[in-house]
């Protein structure tokens, strides 16, 4: 005899008797696994108030974001609904959810400083406090990148995006101006993240949405020149092993220098190594 799970045997029980009104989930839901966190019932009726939801006139004008959904009908769980297979479910039995869904906008810091000629992204939040404290670059505005989390390909719209400023408000308006306009080059613009192959991997990334994107070697130089003596640690001493960076750099400076010395010293350093730029 095959063996089955007692929680899907539960959760098929459950199906048979599921509310009417989602009662031609039926065959889709029968063998579905991936949602027997909570009792199987409870998941069941969960799903027969979203489509209730959906169906309501008086919220069929009402967007939600996953998180709120999640929260609102899944036992005020949040982040129940962070799984890409729960969303994928979902989507699938009930499609008009697709056009419901209220996207998040990215959250970006940025720093601002008056008569700014460039624009330095910063991978890590230690080193983004630790540039604005020292107003070391002084004629930069500096973002904090967050990883990978301005490298999304909707980074440079305006719908996407949500600022958080500090620094000199009176730059907001030239500052917005260049990046919510993809064809505009007043602004220089550098990256600074970790002197490993993830990092470069966010500068690639990042190339997509600006181009013209660099590495910032006043930044990276110190790095170099510590891994080039032997400072740093491997990629086995901090579990980094699986990181990958494309074949095709974008940046000049990334792709002859920083990548080769990487390759040959199997040497990493992170970017909170740099006290004083």
């Amino acid at each position: 005899m095959p063996v089955v799970s007692a929680s899907l045997l539960a959760w098929r029980e459950a199906v048979q008797h599921m509310p009417a009104d989602i009662q031609h989930f039926h065959d889709a839901l029968l063998d579905v696994v991936c949602l027997d966190i909570y009792e199987p019932a409870k998941v069941l009726v969960s799903l027969s108030k979203i489509n209730k939801f959906l169906l309501s006139s008086d919220t069929n004008d009402q967007n939600i974001s996953w998180r709120q959904l999640s929260a609102f009908f899944f036992c005020g769980d949040s982040k129940y609904l962070d799984s890409p297979v729960r969303r994928a479910l979902l989507l699938s039995l009930l499609p008009q959810l697709e056009n419901r869904i209220l996207e998040r906008p990215l959250q970006l810091s940025v720093f601002l400083v008056s008569g700014a000629k460039a624009i330095l992204l910063v991978e890590n939040w230690d080193t983004f406090l630790g540039l604005i404290k020292h107003k070391s670059p002084g004629n930069f505005h500096i973002l904090y990148t967050a990883g990978f989390k301005a490298s999304a390909k909707n980074v440079r719209q305006a719908t996407s995006v949500h600022f958080f400023y500090s620094g000199d408000f009176s730059s907001i308006h030239s500052f917005e101006s260049f990046w919510f306009n993809p064809k505009s080059n007043c602004f220089d613009i550098y990256f600074l993240g970790d002197l490993d192959y993830s990092g470069l991997e966010i500068l690639n990334k990042l190339s997509v949405s600006f181009p013209d994107i660099k590495a910032w070697q006043q930044g990276y130089g110190p790095m170099l020149v510590a891994v080039s003596s032997g400072y740093g640690h491997s990629a086995s001493q901090t579990n980094k092993e699986r990181q990958k960076i494309s074949s095709n750099v974008a940046c000049d400076y990334a792709r002859e220098t920083l990548l080769p010395a990487l390759d040959e010293t199997r040497l990493m350093l992170d970017q909170e190594w740099l006290l004083d730029i």
